[in-house]
C-alpha cells in the first residue's frame, strides 16, 4: 500500500466505502502512522467528501436548491460553513452499528412456579444497556439523515397551474374554483398518490437497514409501557424519539426469543417478579399488545385537558418559561423541563448554510428555481389581535409566545400520530398502509417552486415580483407558495365524547384502558389558498414570509353527500410560518356555522418531515376562545391534490 500512488490509495478507500465496508477504513488507518495521517490528517476535504457521497445524498444539492428557491432574489446573504464530511460520515457509521447492537432479539423468560406446572410468568428485562448521551447521539443522527434526504424528482411530480386557474398533479383531476367542496371530495383520493421516485435517494436504503429491527426495546417500552412517564417525556432523547415516531409511526419490538427457565420455588419466584428491579417486567410484548398499550398511553397524553396553556400558545409546543415569555428567543441549550435541542443538521443550516462555492467540483442542478417572492407591508389586524388575550376580571393583556420562542413538543405530537394512525387503521387499514409506510416525510413534493397567477385580496402586485417578471399590472401577482398550501386536503380529526373527556381527567392513568371508551374520528376535505403575505415570523428565516391562507373545510356535521346539498361547510383562515428551530407552524381557525359568531375552533400543527412533504402536518385542535373546559384532540392533515 505504501508504494502505491496517493490517487490510487484514495480510490481504494472510496471503493471500500462504496462496497459497504466503511469500518475497514478505520482499521486501515490503524495499521501504520503514514496511513493514519493520510486518512485522518488530510487537510483537503475531497477524500472524505467522495467517501461520504458513496453512501449518502449530497447535502450541498439540497441547500443549493433551497437557496435558489427562497433566497436567490431576496437580497439576504447568509453566513456559510463547510460540510464536515469526515465527522458526519463517521457519526452515521457509528449510529448504524450502535442501533444494530442494541436491537438484538428481546429475551423473554418463561418462569414456571413450583406449585403451578401449567401456568408460566413471562418476564422481560428492559434495563437500558445504553446511556442517555449515546442514544441521543444516535437518534439525532437518524433525524439528520432524514432531514438531508433529497426530495423526489419534482419535474415530473410537481403541481402545474394552468391558464384557466385549475391545478393538476400526477393524474389527479383539475378543479375550477366554482367546484363545490362536496364535488371535490368525491373526485379526489383519500391519500396522496405516492409515485415511484425516478431518482432514488441514497439515504433511504441506509435508514431502512438501520431501522429494520426498529429501535432499542428499552426505548420503545417508554411509549408502550403500563404507565406514562411524565418526567422522561421532557428529556432530550424523548423529544428526539418523538420526532422520529412522527415520521415513521410507532415502531414495536418485533423479534422475541423465548427462554424457559424451569420451575422455581415460591420464594425464588417472588424474587423474579420485578419488584426488586423495576426494569424487569411481565409486560406482554406481542406486537398487538405493544400497539394497544402505545395507543392507551398516547390517549392519556393527548386528551389531558390540563395540557392547554397560554404559554404553549394553545398548541403542541413546549411550555415557554415565564422568565422568557417576553425576553426574546428561547434558548435550547439546557436539558430541563421544556427545553429540547434544535434539529441536528438542517436547523443549523438555517443560519449557516453549507458552502457549495468552497467545493470547486460541485455542479449545481440545472433546473434549480429562480422564482422570488415579496411581502406585503400591511399586517392583518385580526391576526394581530388574536396574539393578545384578556386577563380574567381585568383589561390587561397577556401576549402569546412568539415563533422565536416556540419549540414543538414532539412527545405530544408523536402521541397524536399514534392515535390518528390507529383510528385510520380501524376505519380502513388497507388504504392506510400505502400512505404511512412510504417515505412520506421527504421534503419538497408539494412545495416545488412555482409561478401562480391569482388575484390577492388587496389586488396589489408586490414591487419585487413586478420587477422580477417585468409585469407592472396591479391586478395580477406572482408569488411562491413555499409551504405547498394551495390545493385540496384531507383532515383526520379525533375526539372523545365530552362526558368521557371530562370524567376521565380524574383517573387518567387508568381510564384510557377502559374497553368501553369510544373515540370519535372523522375525515373531512379542505380547500386552501394563499391570499397574502406577512413578514417572516422569525429572523432565522428572513426569506420565508408568513403565508396568509383562507379556504373552506368540512365542519363537525360534514356528511359528504354527493350533491352537497345542506352539507356543513365552514370557512377557514390562518397562517403558515417558520419557527426558529427550522420547523413549519400551521395555525388555522374554523369559523362558526353562523359567521357572525366568529371563530369556533383553533388548530395548531407542525409539518412532519421536510417542507411540503406528503405527510402533511399533525397538531392539536381546541376551542377558539380558550376558556375553561374547552375540548382538546389530535388531528392529522395531508394534501391530496
Amino acid at each position: 500500500m505504501l508504494s502505491l500512488p496517493p490517487e490510487l490509495v484514495e480510490n481504494i478507500l472510496i471503493c471500500i466505502a462504496a462496497m459497504g465496508f466503511p469500518t475497514a477504513i478505520a482499521a486501515l488507518a490503524q495499521t501504520c502512522r503514514f496511513l493514519r495521517d493520510f486518512i485522518d490528517g488530510a487537510t483537503d476535504h475531497h477524500l472524505w467528501r467522495n467517501i461520504f457521497l458513496t453512501s449518502f445524498d449530497d447535502p450541498r444539492e439540497l441547500i443549493y436548491t433551497n437557496k435558489r428557491k427562497f433566497a436567490c432574489r431576496s437580497g439576504h446573504d447568509r453566513p456559510r460553513r463547510e460540510v464536515e464530511w469526515a465527522a458526519e460520515f463517521k457519526r452515521r457509521v457509528w449510529t448504524k452499528h450502535y442501533i444494530a447492537r442494541h436491537t438484538q432479539p428481546l429475551h423473554v423468560q418463561k418462569v414456571y412456579g413450583l406449585r403451578s406446572r401449567a401456568a408460566a410468568v413471562s418476564q422481560i428485562d428492559l434495563s437500558p444497556t445504553f446511556d442517555s448521551d449515546s442514544i441521543l447521539r444516535a437518534l439525532r443522527t437518524i433525524l439528520s439523515v432524514m432531514q438531508t434526504t433529497l426530495p423526489p424528482n419534482q419535474t415530473s411530480q410537481g403541481v402545474l397551474y394552468l391558464s384557466d386557474n385549475t391545478s393538476s398533479r400526477s393524474g389527479n383531476s383539475a378543479f375550477p374554483e366554482n367546484y363545490s367542496l362536496s364535488k371535490i371530495f368525491h373526485s379526489t383520493t383519500e391519500y396522496p398518490i405516492i409515485n415511484p421516485d425516478p431518482t432514488p435517494s441514497l439515504n433511504i436504503p441506509w435508514l431502512e437497514s438501520t431501522l429494520q429491527r426498529g429501535l432499542p426495546a428499552a426505548l420503545i417500552a417508554r411509549l408502550s409501557g403500563d404507565h406514562v412517564e411524565t418526567e422522561w417525556e421532557q428529556t432530550l432523547e424523548a423529544q428526539a424519539l418523538g420526532e422520529i415516531i412522527c415520521c415513521t409511526g410507532f415502531l414495536p419490538v418485533r423479534e422475541l426469543r423465548e427462554e424457559r427457565i424451569g420451575r422455581l420455588a415460591s420464594s425464588a419466584a417472588s424474587n423474579n417478579t420485578g419488584k426488586s428491579n423495576p426494569n424487569i417486567t411481565s409486560l406482554d410484548m406481542s406486537v398487538d399488545a405493544q400497539k394497544a398499550r402505545a395507543r392507551h398511553r398516547a390517549r392519556e397524553h393527548v386528551y389531558d385537558m390540563q395540557y392547554l396553556h397560554r404559554r404553549r400558545c394553545w398548541g403542541p409546543f413546549l411550555l415557554v418559561p415565564k422568565s422568557s415569555a417576553s425576553a426574546g428567543p428561547r434558548s435550547t441549550s439546557v436539558a430541563n423541563a421544556g427545553d429540547v435541542p434544535s434539529r441536528n443538521w438542517p436547523s443549523s443550516d438555517v443560519n449557516e448554510p453549507y458552502s457549495s462555492e468552497s467545493d470547486s467540483d460541485f455542479v449545481p442542478p440545472d433546473d434549480a428555481s429562480q422564482t422570488s417572492w415579496s411581502t406585503n407591508t400591511e399586517r392583518d389586524d385580526a391576526a394581530e389581535q388574536r396574539r393578545h388575550l384578556p386577563l380574567p376580571g381585568g383589561t390587561k393583556k397577556r401576549e402569546l409566545p412568539t415563533n422565536e420562542q416556540l419549540i414543538p413538543d414532539w412527545t405530544w405530537l408523536a402521541s397524536a400520530r399514534i392515535i390518528s394512525e390507529a383510528n385510520l387503521r380501524d376505519w380502513d387499514s388497507s388504504r392506510v398502509d400505502e400512505f404511512v409506510k412510504g417515505q412520506v416525510w421527504r421534503a419538497g413534493f408539494w412545495s416545488q417552486t412555482e409561478i401562480e397567477r391569482d388575484r390577492l385580496s388587496d389586488g396589489v402586485l408586490p414591487p419585487a415580483a413586478a420587477s422580477a417578471t417585468g409585469n407592472s399590472s396591479a391586478t395580477q401577482t406572482v408569488y411562491h407558495d413555499w409551504a405547498g398550501v394551495g390545493g385540496i386536503w384531507r383532515r383526520c380529526v379525533s375526539w372523545l365524547g365530552y362526558e368521557d373527556l371530562v370524567q376521565r381527567q380524574w383517573d387518567l392513568n387508568h381510564a384510557m384502558e377502559d374497553p368501553t371508551i369510544f373515540e370519535n374520528m372523522r375525515i373531512v376535505p379542505l380547500r386552501l389558498r394563499v391570499v397574502g403575505y406577512d413578514p417572516p415570523a422569525t429572523s432565522a428565516f428572513p426569506d420565508r414570509p408568513t403565508l396568509k391562507i383562507e379556504g373552506e373545510s368540512g365542519g363537525p356535521d360534514w356528511a359528504g353527500s354527493p350533491d352537497g346539498e345542506g352539507d356543513d361547510v365552514r370557512r377557514i383562515h390562518g397562517s403558515v410560518s417558520m419557527l426558529a428551530d427550522g420547523h413549519v407552524r400551521w395555525s388555522l381557525f374554523t369559523v362558526s356555522e353562523n359567521p357572525q359568531d366568529g371563530d369556533e375552533y383553533a388548530s395548531e400543527g407542525i409539518q412532519i418531515g421536510g417542507v411540503g412533504s406528503d405527510a402533511g402536518f399533525i397538531g392539536l385542535w381546541t376551542g377558539a376562545t380558550h376558556t375553561d373546559g374547552d375540548p382538546i384532540g389530535p388531528f392529522w392533515q395531508w394534501r391530496v391534490a
